[in-house]
């Protein structure tokens, strides 16, 4: 038997309807113009004493899909909210959104969240500091295509600026920037070098719980520079062991004092670096090579002799680690290293 109960009251419809075991109320608020017009307002209120107040409490049980809270928002021209959280005035705590999730029989997910479509989709969005015990990012081989080794990438990372800076906090309050020293490097700067990096993102600007406006400007993803590191870690190494071996062969060599090579002065260079040298007259074909950090050879200076020098023009050369040996008859004699900065 279905019974259905008509009420009217300040433009609201409320209708109730029974059936066998089951239970619905439809609420229904119809307005015209910008307002709000929330079809159901729940307050509830402790007065004169230490009392817990819940405004709203939906529990969904025993069904093979269970929603204690279920928000849909859709079809507004400006800006959707399924679910909005609000926490105001706590004297210790404030907490816009507590979500759990426990025993469930494989997986718990205190918020899964999705967002796709557009050009800016978010999945989380986080104005403010987030902390979290743990993060993880997918890398399993069955999602991934196109895999390659990374290049040399020695020369790239030599290319960026690390800076020690401040947010402009003050001036940007919808944003709560730290107002901390940080560390880091100008988006502008790492997208020359590693355009993957840098992302344009569009900061939704609020007043009275609305959007009026965006303000667009670059972030960085810093994960994705962490695999590069690692691998000009792996070609720095690469050239400290081929160092190491000429050391290793020079020293079970038998070399004549007169042949010297000094280091390289100035060290860094930014316009030119000198090396000086003594070669005795009954060597022959002695010469000066100059390699990369990726051990091609980019410079040789031939037909070297007595007490004399080299001049390097390092303003010619990118910002990075060179070597430069000294031979002696065909035979590397010494080897040392200098560096070019930028600018």
């Amino acid at each position: 038997m279905k019974k259905m109960l008509l009420f009217f009251s300040l433009g609201i419809v409320c209708i109730a309807q029974l059936a066998n075991a089951q239970s619905k109320i439809i609420i229904r608020n119809e307005s015209w113009g910008y307002f709000s017009n929330p079809p159901i307002a729940s307050e509830s209120v402790a007065t004169g004493g230490w009392a817990l107040t819940e405004g709203m409490v939906a529990i969904g049980r025993g069904g093979l899909d269970n929603f204690g809270v279920k928000g849909i928002a859709k079809g507004g021209t400006n800006y959707n909210v399924g679910l909005y959280g609000f926490a105001d005035s706590a004297a210790v705590t404030g907490v816009g959104v507590h979500a759990k999730s426990f025993n469930a029989g494989s997986s718990n997910y205190g918020v899964y969240a999705e967002a796709s479509g557009g050009t800016q989709a978010w999945a989380g969005y986080f104005v403010g500091n987030v902390f979290t015990t743990g993060v993880y990012q997918p890398s399993d081989l069955r999602l991934k295509r196109n895999i390659k080794t990374e290049e040399s990438v020695i020369q790239k990372i030599m290319r960026l600026r690390p800076v020690s800076y401040q947010y402009k906090a003050d001036e940007m309050k919808y944003l709560q920037l730290p107002r901390e020293n940080q560390h880091g490097f100008v988006a502008q700067e790492l997208q020359e070098v590693f355009p993957e990096a840098v992302k344009s993102v569009q900061q939704p600007v609020f007043e009275n719980d609305k959007v009026v406006r965006t303000e667009e400007f670059s972030a960085i993803n810093y994960q994705v520079l962490l695999p590069l590191l690692f691998k000009a870690m792996q070609e720095q190494q690469t050239m400290i062991e081929a160092l190491q071996k000429e050391v290793n062969d020079l020293k079970g060599r038998k070399i004549t004092k007169a042949s010297f090579m000094s280091d390289a002065v100035p060290n860094p260079a930014n316009v030119t670096t000198t090396i000086k040298y003594s070669i005795p007259a009954t060597s022959q074909k002695a010469s000066i090579e100059i390699y990369d950090a990726a051990g091609k050879k980019i410079l040789q200076y031939n037909n070297l002799g007595g007490n004399s020098q080299i001049v390097v023009n390092s303003s010619q050369l990118s910002a990075g680690t060179y070597v430069y040996t000294m031979f002696v008859g065909e035979k590397p004699i010494m080897s040392n290293k200098f560096l070019v900065g930028k600018g």
